[in-house]
């Protein structure tokens, strides 16, 4: 499955008791038996809230058990070509979470056609190697707008991948600076009170926490092209 290839493709970067999985209620009797996963790497989410309680769900409980985590947040449903590649990129992710605590780290698609279904990261100036400050998050654009950011070519433009590298404790900053309800109530569930999980907001990640970030004073959004 789509899920088995994402964590054989996580364990080439990482050591498998590293892999953790974050999974909605319904599905936990279906990932519960993926190869190579850690029974207590496992963390449910009583329903769907949409992608920045989920994460921060994940952060949370990883906190708990590494203060110092550096975590990449990955999606199960992409097939990535070739592995070693990505690893490389993601290496550098990781490496420069690590080096800058206050970095927020995406990945960008370079785009090869005028996608109208993707959202788009809007690149600033340059920082180590080939990461870039992410200066804007573009939302799905209409088709000339579209054909504005291919033709600006991928020193410009990227396509929003969806996927990130940080500090467990720098994104939960970020989520109690721009969400602080979610996190609030977040912090609540992992310490028991799961029925505090009903009451936050149906909240995208790139909403609540990365477009704010990326204009912010206090944390920075970089991104490092996947190609």
């Amino acid at each position: 499955s789509l899920l088995d290839i994402a964590v054989e493709r996580a364990t080439t970067v990482v050591p498998a008791e590293r892999v953790w999985l974050g999974a909605g209620e319904q599905l936990r009797s279906a990932v519960s038996s993926v190869e190579g996963l850690l029974p207590s790497r496992l963390i449910v989410e009583p329903s769907g809230r949409d992608t920045l309680p989920a994460v921060a769900l994940g952060m949370a409980t990883i906190l708990a058990a590494d203060p110092e985590a550096v975590v990449a947040v990955l999606t199960a449903d992409h097939l990535i070509e070739p592995v070693a590649s990505f690893g490389a990129i993601l290496d550098a992710g990781f490496a420069l979470a690590e080096a800058t605590p206050s970095t927020l780290v995406t990945f960008g698609v370079v785009p090869d056609f005028p996608s109208t279904g993707f959202g788009y990261l809007e690149l600033g100036e340059s920082l180590s190697g080939s990461a870039r400050v992410v200066s804007t998050f573009r939302e799905k654009p209409d088709l000339p707008a579209a054909e504005g950011f291919l033709a600006a070519g991928p020193s410009k433009y990227l396509w929003n991948s969806g996927m990130f590298v940080w500090r467990a404790s720098t994104l939960l900053a970020a989520v109690e600076a721009f969400a602080p309800s979610t996190g609030a109530l977040v912090q609540r569930v992992v310490s028991g009170d799961v029925a505090a999980w009903d009451e936050i907001e149906k909240l995208s990640i790139d909403y609540g926490v990365m477009e704010p970030a990326s204009v912010s004073s206090t944390f920075a959004v970089a991104a490092l092209p996947l190609s």
